[in-house]
């Protein structure tokens, strides 16, 4: 019984459905503005923020360790999601800090497991468009951490949001920059630099990487 659990982990581990993982995190950026529409948000809120957590943990990790590893800092991160009350604390600053590292580290090891990849299909095609999603996740905590610590860093309506910076930070990546948000500390315009160099160097490392792959993939068929 034990060697069969191992052998259904392994397996889980070596193919990992990242078509589940990118359904949460365009569920997560949806969320916030139906929330604002319907009662209950504050709920789907919580629903859609743990479901990215959940899927994190299941779909992005590799073996056994970082399983559990994973799980514990999701675990911390959500409660530190629920206790977070918007007001000017200590939280204010562990949360996006958190949210930031953990982010990363998926993040990496989306991009692991993508230049591990053998073979190109769907499953790995999912995969790169949620690497190029999570970078924006992980700059949202950025432009966030930069408004808390300096309150007149970005040109932004009054009471901003953390979707205002996730929001801002999609808008940054794909270089639409509609102009209703704007940088303007030093420090705030050096991250939406870096972020909008950093969306196009992967989306163009990373469809070499993809077409190199294919093509030996169809040269060895």
């Amino acid at each position: 019984m034990k060697d069969y659990i191992l052998k259904q982990f392994q397996f889980h581990f070596n193919n990992p459905n990242y078509l589940y993982f990118l359904l949460s995190i365009v569920l997560m950026i949806l969320a916030p503005p139906i929330a604002e529409i319907y009662q209950g948000g504050s709920l789907l809120l919580n629903i859609t923020f743990g479901l990215i957590l959940l899927m994190s943990v299941i779909y992005t990790t590799s073996n056994y360790q970082q399983l559990v590893g994973y799980g514990i800092v999701a675990i911390f991160l959500y409660f530190l999601f629920l206790i977070n009350n918007n007001e000017r604390s200590l939280l204010q600053y562990i949360h996006p800090l958190t949210t930031l590292l953990f982010f990363s580290l998926v993040f990496k090891n989306i991009v692991t497991y993508i230049l591990k990849a053998k073979q190109i299909g769907l499953n790995e095609i999912y995969a790169c468009i949620s690497g190029y999603l999570i970078i924006g996740v992980i700059a949202a905590p950025h432009f966030y951490l930069v408004a808390q610590i300096f309150p007149n860093a970005f040109d932004i309506a009054p009471n901003p949001t953390f979707y205002d910076f996730l929001y801002y930070s999609f808008i940054t990546l794909t270089t639409v920059g509609f102009g209703d948000i704007s940088p303007i500390h030093p420090l705030a315009q050096a991250f939406t630099l870096i972020l909008g160099i950093a969306g196009q160097l992967y989306l163009t490392i990373l469809m070499a990487i993809i077409i190199g792959k294919y093509l030996a993939m169809e040269v060895r068929e």
